[in-house]
């Protein structure tokens, strides 16, 4: 609710149920928020597909997308491109939320192989 007493966000969220017979998931990574259109109609095939789970297996965050491979990053240069990513992929926008497991990859704290940086 905003500061008027109105609903402004609504969503449900349904929770795992690890006893039943049969799961429903879908295995995701590769998030990156710069291929808008694609990223529609994917989290649309997700949708509709109705997973039990979701894990997401790394690279969930493009990092470097708008800073030098080079610059060091800071904590409100991470925090803002994930807060950015997060606005932008509808999977966090459902009416029903879906229970996730996430990881991180190379992405998700700098850019290509960013255990490596001679590589970049």
């Amino acid at each position: 609710m905003d500061h008027f007493g109105q609903v402004v966000d609504h969503r449900t969220f349904k929770t795992f149920e690890s006893n039943r017979e049969s799961l429903k998931f879908a295995a995701i990574s590769c998030l990156d928020d710069s291929f808008e259109l694609e990223q529609k109609r994917q989290w649309l095939d997700v949708k509709e597909q109705k997973p039990d789970i979701l894990f997401l297996m790394g690279d969930n965050v493009y990092l470097r997308k708008k800073s030098s491979l080079n610059s060091p990053l800071s904590r409100d240069d991470i925090w803002q491109r994930y807060a950015e990513t997060r606005k932008k992929l509808d999977l966090f926008f459902w009416s029903e939320l879906t229970p996730v497991v996430a990881t991180w990859d190379d992405n998700d704290f700098g850019g290509d192989d960013a255990t490596n940086p001679s590589k970049d």
